[in-house]
């Protein structure tokens, strides 16, 4: 055959691959089609013409990378467009030496190698089956001339998901809105579908999907009954299924890393946040990831390792946004500290070190440990365990003693224990993190360990169910006598009203500094504000309130189908906490007279940020 024939089918099917790549982002689906068909022409003529094996794998690469993004990915990923740009561009060099030579054909065989950026991102496509974080919008025309449906869907659905709903005001007989889920960010939407109006969507079509993959999977886990090998497999396949639907890895929700910008555990897969807006990490700014009361946080902190660390604009009221609950169960480290055992995340660890190869050095706020590696971390002081002399550990008991070090909140804090074993845990929930208690996890065996905090942070501020969640089924009110008055509590609202004997109140928990703080464990749920509406008599009920984390003890509540005519209700504001010990706060009212107070959904807020002001923080959080 001769060679310019053989030139010109290469030109011709380069030029196809370079359209079919131009057409990717406006029509991804019908332009990841074309791709894969240039590819294959492409990889017959490279193979008829003998050319060298790296560039043949290279390109069957590409053409198993996008037909398995096209059978199992979602359509649109900004970074395969740029990875397959590249790829094109390298090809394209290749087939214009090979016309010139074989002399010419070696220079362009370093464009092959896999440490290119192209092809270690198709390396990754080939195989992967876990979903990029999707974006829910609502569009509506952004005219009011007729709208062709037809035509807008099959647009649209090129990029995503979509469906049309009517409106339901009567009076607007055929508009509607167009509901989209796709990969794409909205400012790229707005551009390319410039003729409708586009806003966040504020429903999630999967989630009770994935409200029963969560319960399935913390049931299974939890469970005794199920034999361990059906146990097992079970929560294999359930967390597949988690994993891939609704998990993430951390860099994925990053548009850019700026030079001077850090981004710490990218690879750990959290929870996916379709709300979730790609973020832009700047010059001195470190994001990180975080676990705070069974929910997953992305975490910006101005990066003391920066050169100028004051020019990263980080607000410390709002460094945390929720990425969601976390689903699935981790391994943990267990420590015995003396008292009580503590979990750690295996995630979070750093080391083990011995007490002979440690240097201690005071500081103003206590003592900080150095170690042989050149890691520096505070020491959490345990009286219990061991007593600092003259800048020296002395054990006491003759118990043997090493320091646990961990990473918390991107802090290192060595904590001295007497042993440590591992156990795989899931993390119970609380919407209101707890100022001591981190995280609360529960194992199948089943025992319950407590997550300290051992590093001071900034607390994501209070989670509060919707009101349009709260049961309809519901009516009246529960009424409880406290000092100074009577609470009505609306029953839709509650969650559940239970014996104080039937849950484990975890009442014992302190950090060594003689502070403590409770928390009762309901099913994989902990409630850490508990009022005691009477101290001096015995509390045998608990009524737990739905979405709040706030449960009230008393010795029994009365149910009242509706509020008393003639009684007038007094503000919240005269409320107050009489008394906290450990946790339990004993709530009252010291006026003269009898009062009488409502909790229900229009003043449960109030009532909470009134009297707990600690958790009434603004925040940027985008909770779920």
């Amino acid at each position: 055959m001769p060679k310019d024939i053989v030139v010109s089918t290469y030109s011709s099917v380069i030029s196809a691959l370079a359209e079919a790549i131009d057409a990717y982002p406006p029509s991804p689906k019908s332009g990841l089609i074309n791709i894969k068909c240039a590819l294959s022409d492409l990889s017959h003529c490279l193979v008829a013409n003998h050319a060298p094996d790296i560039v043949c794998e290279r390109t069957r690469l590409g053409l198993l990378s996008v037909d398995n993004v096209i059978s199992k990915q979602p359509i649109y990923d900004s970074k395969l467009a740029m990875a397959l740009y590249e790829m094109a561009d390298s090809l394209e060099q290749y087939t214009l030496a090979w016309a010139l030579g074989e002399a010419y054909v070696g220079l362009t065989l370093s464009l092959f190698t896999e440490e290119r950026f192209c092809w270690r991102l198709l390396e990754q496509k080939k195989s992967l089956v876990r979903t990029l974080p999707c974006y829910l919008y609502e569009g509506r025309p952004s005219v009011s001339s007729p709208l062709d449906i037809t035509g807008a869907m099959a647009c649209l659905s090129a990029i995503g998901k979509v469906s049309f709903h009517l409106d339901e005001d009567l009076d607007s007989v055929g508009t509607g809105y167009f509901h989209l889920c796709t990969v794409q960010p909205l400012d790229w939407l707005s551009a390319r579908f410039a003729n409708f109006t586009w806003r966040y969507s504020a429903t999630d079509e999967n989630e009770p999907k994935a409200a029963f993959l969560l319960s399935s999977y913390g049931a299974t886990f939890l469970s005794e009954a199920l034999p361990q090998r059906q146990r097992r497999a079970l929560l294999a396949s359930i967390s597949e299924s988690i994993r891939t639907h609704y998990y993430v890895e951390f860099s994925d929700y990053f548009s850019s890393i700026e030079r001077g910008g850090k981004l710490v555990n990218g690879e750990r897969l959290v929870p996916r946040s379709l709300s979730m807006l790609p973020i832009a990490v700047t010059a001195g700014q470190l994001a990180r990831p975080v676990r705070i009361a069974g929910y997953h946080y992305l975490q910006i902190d101005a990066d003391s390792d920066a050169t100028s660390v004051a020019e990263s604009k980080v607000d410390l009221a709002s460094n945390k946004v929720c990425l969601g609950r976390d689903l699935l169960s981790s391994w943990l480290y267990v420590v015995d500290v003396g008292e009580q055992y503590w979990a750690f995340d295996q995630t979070d660890f750093v080391g083990c070190f011995a007490l002979k190869n440690t240097r201690l050095q005071r500081t103003d706020s206590g003592w900080t440990c150095y170690f042989e590696t050149g890691i520096g971390a505070s020491l959490h002081v345990n009286a219990d365990l061991f007593l600092i002399e003259d800048g020296v550990f002395q054990c006491l008991n003759d118990t043997s003693l090493e320091l646990f070090v961990i990473n918390q909140d991107g802090r290192y804090v060595a904590v001295a224990i007497k042993s440590l074993h591992q156990e795989e845990g899931v993390c119970a929930v609380s919407y209101q993190a707890g100022k001591r208690i981190k995280n609360i996890w529960l194992t199948a065996k089943p025992r319950r360990f407590i997550e300290p905090w051992l590093a001071e942070c900034l607390l994501p501020e209070v989670k509060e169910v919707p009101s349009g969640e709260r049961s309809a089924q519901k009516t009246g009110y529960y009424q409880v006598a406290l000092k100074g008055g009577l609470l009505w509590i609306e029953a839709n609202l509650v969650l559940d009203i239970v014996s104080a004997a039937s849950h484990s109140l975890l009442g014992s928990f302190s950090t060594g500094e003689g502070k403590r703080e409770s928390a009762l464990l309901y099913g994989m749920e902990y409630f850490n504000r508990i009022v005691l509406c009477q101290n001096e008599v015995v509390n045998r009920m608990v009524l737990l309130l739905d979405g709040c984390s706030l449960a009230f003890q008393a010795p029994f509540f009365t149910w009242c189908a509706r509020l008393p005519d003639e009684v007038a209700m007094a503000d919240v504001s005269h409320l107050s906490v009489l008394s906290d010990s450990d946790g339990l706060c004993v709530l009252g009212c010291n006026a003269a007279y009898e009062n009488n107070f409502v909790i229900n959904t229009n003043t449960i807020s109030d009532f909470i940020h009134y009297l707990w002001p600690q958790h009434s923080l603004e925040s940027v959080s985008n909770y779920d």
